[in-house]
């Protein structure tokens, strides 16, 4: 069988892992780039597939990047993290004259979801939207109802500041143009796995529903089925123009209304859980780049849920759902 070399760069490392154990056992010869030498990823393949790279706040990349695929004879890329998006978005054909593909949606769709101000005026005319401003010299506290979500307003910087329920709460977490209050949902939180092709054609819609443990700051998720999430998702992926991996992310207000919460737009921290429900989007997305015959997709997925940790557990919805039923009747039991 033919081995299409297939390079993983590791700048989110959890997500390259992901990645790597996705490709095992098929068709590709996968390496991992990094600009670490403890990235986890990296010890995933043997010491032939590992590639020492300059960091992404490195000028000279791109073009390091572009040298080890030309000595590796690299077909394909697959970025892991927002840094590496950004600098590959205004360089694909630099790496298409090379005659190597990147695993990732184009520059335009790319950057409004990379930031979140201009992501939620793009797309509140189709899905709702939470109400959203910078923390800058236009922004008045008097404007706004408490408690209010400050977040980074770059996706590169991070996300969450934390929620401010005074203006004095506010005014400690600091202002500038880099920050954005939104307005606070405080309910139940989705991501939906989308993935299309290379035209943007939807292959499939996957909603996740997150599992927060109150007593800490893990997170579990469980495939749902929910068709006004994968409505919704679609929707949010086809105003945007993006391909290939995508997560969607809502969230809940108290009246349980539905609202767009983020855009992630490359493969991410649920990708295991969709591959164990019975799809692979890797192996799918790359067979598609690289005009591989696929095999049919199951007509259904399984119910599954993700538990976090060191070794995180793959398990039927049903096994969870037995353990929520028995924690839910112990506390009303110690309520009596």
């Amino acid at each position: 069988m033919q081995k299409h070399p297939v390079l993983i760069l590791a700048g989110n490392d959890r997500v390259a892992t992901a990645l790597v154990h996705a490709l095992a056992f098929q068709e590709f010869d996968t390496f991992v780039a990094a600009s670490e030498p403890y990235a986890h990823a990296l010890y995933l393949v043997g010491d032939a597939r590992r590639i020492s790279l300059r960091r992404t706040d490195d000028p000279k990349y791109v073009a390091n990047l572009l040298g080890q695929c030309a000595e590796n004879q690299i077909r394909v890329v697959i970025p892991s993290s927002d840094a590496e998006l950004l600098l590959l978005a205004d360089a694909r054909g630099w790496f298409q004259a090379q005659g190597v593909d990147l695993l990732m949606c184009a520059s335009e769709g790319l950057k409004t979801s990379m930031d979140r101000q201009h992501l939620m005026e793009r797309c509140r005319e189709i899905v709702a939207t939470p109400l959203s401003q910078p923390i800058g010299d236009q922004f008045k506290t008097g404007d706004w109802e408490f408690p209010v979500l400050v977040r980074k307003r770059h996706r590169i910087s991070g996300d969450e500041v934390g929620v401010a329920n005074t203006p004095a709460e506010l005014d400690r977490m600091g202002w500038g143009d880099d920050l954005i209050a939104q307005s606070y949902l405080g309910g139940e939180r989705y991501i939906v796995e989308v993935l299309t092709d290379e035209t943007g054609t939807p292959v499939f819609a996957v909603p996740i529903v997150e599992l927060r443990n109150r007593q800490s700051d893990s997170v579990a998720y469980r495939t749902i089925h929910d068709p006004e999430l994968q409505e919704l998702a679609l929707r949010v992926v086809a105003e945007l123009g993006l391909t290939h991996g995508v997560s969607v992310r809502f969230q809940r207000n108290r009246d349980d209304n539905l609202f767009l919460n983020d855009v992630t737009p490359r493969f991410s921290r649920t990708l295991p859980l969709v591959i164990a429900a019975g799809f692979n989007p890797v192996t799918a997305s790359l067979r598609g780049l690289l005009g591989i015959q696929q095999p049919s997709r199951p007509a259904e997925m399984a119910d599954m849920a993700m538990i976090p940790g060191s070794d995180p557990l793959f398990l039927p919805c049903e096994e969870v759902e037995r353990l929520e039923d028995l924690f839910f009747r112990t506390r009303l039991e110690r309520n009596d």
